[in-house]
């Protein structure tokens, strides 16, 4: 396995959810650039697998490819990410 793809989306994860009620179930909607399921190949699921266990159980998990991202860097300027994971998280409340 690839995990040094894996691993920085199961950090993200675990902090994602540090601070969730872990006794209500959510939605995660997972946005993966498709350059990732280019680079983990058949290992995809051992990603998708590894962020349910961060999340309260009953959690849904649903996501499609994207072709990479624009978002700002912390400088403030914005610009192309490509080969990342973008992860929402909806719960009831």
């Amino acid at each position: 396995m690839r995990t040094g793809y894996v691993l920085p989306t199961v950090e993200a994860s675990a902090l994602a959810t540090e601070h969730l009620d872990a006794r209500v179930p959510m939605l995660a909607v997972a946005v993966s650039c498709v350059g990732r399921r280019l680079v983990l190949g058949e290992h995809v699921e051992d990603e998708t697998e590894a962020m349910l266990k961060f999340f309260p159980a009953g959690t849904r998990q649903v996501g499609f490819y994207g072709y990479g991202g624009i978002s700002p860097y912390s400088t403030g300027s914005c610009d192309f990410h490509n080969q990342t994971m973008m992860l929402t998280t909806l719960e009831e409340g």
